[in-house]
């Protein structure tokens, strides 16, 4: 990977070290910088290692904290003769 402009030539090139960069990260979820920035702060979100002021996401366990984001819609509720359950309102 070529290195940009704000790294420092002898910057570390943490993919191959097996990291995203915040960046990265942020661009691959599609979220603001912020969004992330909360997770770590209030917890929930993909495991992470500071070095320094850089933040950085392990590849392999941000992968599985994806797979465990994945969410699977449920069944609507049907009676034995096939007609769906109403819901009742609530006054």
């Amino acid at each position: 990977m070529p290195k940009t402009a704000t790294q420092a030539p002898d910057a570390p090139d943490w993919e191959q070290l097996g990291y995203w960069p915040e960046d990265k990260f942020v661009a691959l979820r599609k979220v603001k910088p912020a969004s992330l920035r909360n997770e770590r702060c209030r917890g929930g979100g993909p495991p992470f290692a500071r070095i320094g002021r850089e933040i950085l996401y392990p590849i392999k366990e941000c992968r599985e904290w994806l797979a465990k984001q994945v969410v699977t819609p449920k069944q609507p509720a049907t009676l034995t003769d096939g007609t769906r359950r109403r819901r009742s309102k609530v006054a």
